[in-house]
C-alpha cells in the first residue's frame, strides 16, 4: 500500500494516483480549477467558452453588416473644396464635379486609397461640415464610381444648391467625412447596382506548452508532515503550467508570414527548430489590440489600443475612451486589470458621490468588481500577472468573442524518461490556442 494516498474524487488524488502509472491522464479539468485568481483567463474560458479542434491552425469567418460600414470615410477635393454648383448640377467626368475620396483607414501600405464596395451609382452620400459652431450638411447622388492609383474618385450630382464653396478638413486626424444616407434613382432607370456582401476569413495557433515534473525515487516515496512530498511538487509544477498557457493567452504574439505581424493571417511555417519542425505561437490579447486591421471602416475589424497619462488621466477621458470601447459588441465587459487600475477605480468610487464599485465572487472563485459607465458595464478582475513592467495595464475584453481553442487539452503523463534509474520525469502537456472574433470588441489600457 503506499505511503501517502489523496483523497479520492479530488485534484490532488488525479495528479498522484498517476504517478505509479504510465498512462496519460486528462488533467485539463483540475489545471483550470488549480488556481483561478492566478489565471481568471483561463479559469473563465475553460468553464464558459472552450471548443475542440482538429488542425492546431484553425480558421473561423466574421461578418459585419454593411450598414454599419455606409459610415463610410473621408473625403477630399480639387483645391480642399467642393465647389459652388446649382441644385441638379454635376454629371459628367470632369475635374469640378468629382469627390476625391478614400476609406476610413486613410490610406493602405501602398499609399492607395480605396472606395467602400457599397458605394455605388445612384447611393446618396451625405457631407457634414462645421465651422463657426455652424453646422451644415449637403447631398449628393452618386452617377459613377473611377478607381485610381492614388485616390479614387465619385462622380456626383448635387441635390441641393451649394451657394459657396465647401472647405474641407485637410486634417487626418479631424478629417470631413461622408455617410450613406439611402439611394435615389431616376424613375425608369435601370435596376439598381449591387456590391458584394462577403465574410472575412481569420486565422489563430494552437501553441504546445510543456512542464517538465523532475523528481528522484526517494523523493516520490517521502512522506512528510501533511501529505506527500512527490505531490506537492507535481501541484505546483501544474500551477506554473496553468499559468504559462495564462501568459501565452495575454501576451503570445502569432506571426504567420516574414512580412507581417497580423494576428489573423493564414498560417505559414515561418518559425521552425534546428529540425524544421515549425514552432506555433497563439496570439495573445496584447498582440490583437495592438494591431490595426488595414482593411477597417469606421474602426470595424480592429481592437483598441488605449496610452494614457496617469498624471493628467481622469475619469471624464476614460467615459469617452469607453463611448469608442462600447460602440461594438455586448454592453458588459471583463477587464483584467492591474493593481494600479483597481486601485484607480476605487479612488473615483471614494472620490465622488456617484460612482459605485460593488464587489462579488462569482461560481468559479474569482474576485470581481463591478463598475458601471454611461455606455456599459466593466467587470474588473485584478490580474496578478499584471505587475511589474504589466503594472500599467487592463485589458477590457468582450467574453462572448473570444474562445480557448484545444488541440490537445492539458494531460499529465508520468515517467517519460526511461533511462534514469534513481530520477522520474512527468510531463505537463497542453496544446491551446486564443480565438479573437471580432477584435474591435477588444481593448488595452496602458497607463503611464
Amino acid at each position: 500500500m503506499a505511503m501517502y494516498e489523496a483523497p479520492r474524487n479530488t485534484i490532488q488524488a488525479t495528479f498522484f494516483d498517476g504517478i505509479a502509472s504510465r498512462r496519460k491522464f486528462n488533467v485539463a479539468d483540475e489545471i483550470a480549477q488549480l488556481t483561478p485568481a492566478a489565471t481568471p483567463l483561463l479559469t473563465l474560458l475553460y468553464h464558459t467558452r472552450k471548443q475542440s479542434i482538429t488542425d492546431p491552425d484553425f480558421s473561423w469567418n466574421e461578418h459585419r453588416p454593411k450598414w454599419i460600414e455606409q459610415q463610410c470615410g473621408r473625403i477630399y477635393a480639387t483645391g480642399n473644396a467642393i465647389p459652388d454648383q446649382d441644385a441638379g448640377a454635376g454629371d459628367g467626368l470632369t475635374t469640378t464635379n468629382r469627390l476625391k475620396v478614400t476609406n476610413w483607414k486613410a490610406a493602405k501600405a501602398n499609399g492607395t486609397g480605396e472606395i467602400p464596395e457599397q458605394v455605388v451609382p445612384g447611393v446618396v452620400i451625405q457631407v457634414k461640415t462645421a465651422s463657426q459652431g455652424v453646422c451644415n450638411y449637403y447631398n449628393f447622388v452618386v452617377t459613377s464610381v473611377e478607381k485610381d492609383t492614388g485616390f479614387s474618385y465619385i462622380n456626383v450630382k448635387y441635390l441641393q444648391n451649394v451657394a459657396s464653396p465647401i472647405a474641407l478638413s485637410s486634417s487626418a486626424a479631424t478629417p470631413t467625412v461622408y455617410n450613406i444616407i439611402g439611394s435615389a434613382h431616376p424613375e425608369g432607370g435601370d435596376i439598381a447596382h449591387a456590391f458584394q456582401d462577403d465574410v472575412q476569413v481569420r486565422w489563430g495557433s494552437a501553441q504546445i506548452f510543456k512542464t517538465l515534473v523532475n523528481m528522484t525515487r526517494t523523493m516520490r516515496n517521502m512522506a512528510l508532515v501533511g501529505g506527500s512530498e512527490a505531490q506537492r511538487v507535481v501541484i505546483d509544477k501544474a500551477i506554473e503550467h496553468a499559468v504559462g498557457i495564462e501568459k501565452g493567452l495575454l501576451f503570445g504574439n502569432r506571426v504567420a508570414n516574414t512580412t507581417s505581424n497580423n494576428p489573423f493571417a493564414a498560417p505559414g511555417n515561418v518559425i521552425t527548430d534546428a529540425d524544421g519542425f515549425p514552432i506555433r505561437a497563439t496570439a495573445g490579447l496584447q498582440q490583437i489590440c495592438a494591431w490595426s486591421d488595414n482593411e477597417a471602416v469606421g474602426g470595424l475589424g480592429g481592437a483598441r489600443e488605449y496610452v494614457v497619462n496617469s498624471s493628467s488621466y481622469e475619469y471624464t477621458d476614460f467615459i469617452n475612451q469607453m463611448e469608442s470601447l462600447f460602440r461594438f459588441g455586448s454592453k458588459s465587459r471583463l477587464a483584467f486589470c492591474s493593481a494600479a487600475w483597481i486601485s484607480f477605480f476605487n479612488i473615483l468610487a471614494a472620490t465622488s458621490d456617484w460612482i459605485r464599485v460593488d464587489q462579488s465572487t462569482n461560481s468559479f472563485g474569482i474576485s470581481i468588481f463591478t463598475f458601471r459607465t454611461a455606455h456599459g458595464t466593466i467587470n474588473l478582475v485584478e490580474h496578478p500577472l499584471l505587475n511589474g513592467s504589466y503594472n500599467d495595464t487592463m485589458f477590457v475584453v468582450d467574453m462572448n468573442n473570444v474562445t480557448l481553442m484545444e488541440y490537445e487539452p492539458t494531460n499529465y503523463q508520468p515517467d517519460v524518461n526511461i533511462k534514469r534509474v534513481d530520477g522520474q520525469q512527468d510531463l505537463l502537456l497542453s496544446d491551446v490556442g486564443l480565438k479573437a472574433e471580432l477584435p474591435e470588441t477588444i481593448g488595452v489600457f496602458y497607463l503611464y
